[in-house]
């Protein structure tokens, strides 16, 4: 490779050198405003909506993943991401901003809105089926091969499975009703667990993990209906009549005691 020296009369030097001068800087203008055009749409953050993921990440995904693809495609130059997120997850979320907008049940934000101050934005009508449910509470459920467990008290001793401490379906409607009756789960349980997920719950139950648990309505039937579990498995303890549209109708489930009140005031989401 050779370098070439070229000898060219003053003024067209000074010409050349100053269209050049004036090409550079116009083009160096028109890189730095593609640069800055193309990066203010490449930083732009995605929405990130949590959702409390209480059957876990992959049904998060596939309950909520729609409603992101949707938004994504209506609104303008906005992207947005489902993240699923367990009981603590959520906390520690909207502790750090991390999130935009939540899903969450209602209790749970009652707790929220306190601690950190969420805002509520829209409430959620949950179908069961057709039926469109404006209420849930809990079931407190056993295998129905178990013999020796038929009532609360039957729970004395054994191993017991909830979601979390701070689920109203999979664990504070059944501790209540607990309460109620005068048993106290950290001192008459052989083990209280929560396993984080209504299906784990379930499953415990189910391969003789835990003796018994506790889940949110509609958990069985939904389970049943994607062909992981059979209703005739289990049975429900302390059943009383239906006080609410039939969610949960195959196991004929009903309200646990003294929940009957508590619960018709907690409406889905």
């Amino acid at each position: 490779m050779y370098l070439v020296t070229l000898r060219i009369p003053r003024l067209i030097f000074h010409c050349l050198r100053g269209f050049l001068t004036s090409l550079f800087v116009s083009f160096f203008f028109c890189l730095l405003t593609t640069i800055s055009v193309s990066a203010n749409s490449l930083s732009t953050p995605p929405v990130k909506i949590g959702v409390l993921a209480k059957r876990g990440s992959a049904q998060a995904f596939n309950k909520w993943g729609a409603t992101a693809k949707y938004l994504t495609q209506t609104i303008p130059d906005q992207q947005f991401e489902i993240v699923p997120l367990d009981f603590e997850g959520v906390h520690l979320a909207s502790m750090s901003h991390s999130i935009d907008f939540l899903i969450t049940n209602s209790s749970y934000y009652v707790l929220l809105e306190s601690d950190h101050g969420l805002t509520r934005v829209a409430t959620m009508v949950n179908l069961h089926g057709d039926i469109p449910q404006k209420f849930f509470g809990g079931v407190i459920f056993t295998r129905s091969d178990r013999a020796d467990i038929n009532t609360l008290k039957d729970l004395v001793g054994k191993l017991f499975w909830a979601v979390d401490k701070d689920s109203l379906g999979g664990w504070l409607a059944a501790w209540r009703e607990f309460y109620t009756q005068g048993i106290e789960p950290d001192r008459d349980f052989g083990l209280l667990k929560f396993s984080g997920t209504h299906d784990d719950v379930v499953m415990a139950v189910l391969n003789g993990t835990a003796d018994a648990g506790t889940v949110r309505t509609d958990s069985l039937e939904r389970m049943a209906e994607e062909g992981k579990i059979v209703l005739s498995d289990f049975k429900v303890l302390n059943k009383l009549p239906m006080i609410f549209s039939p969610m949960c109708s195959a196991l004929v489930f009903t309200l646990n005691g003294h929940l009957r009140h508590f619960l018709t005031h907690h409406h889905n989401w």
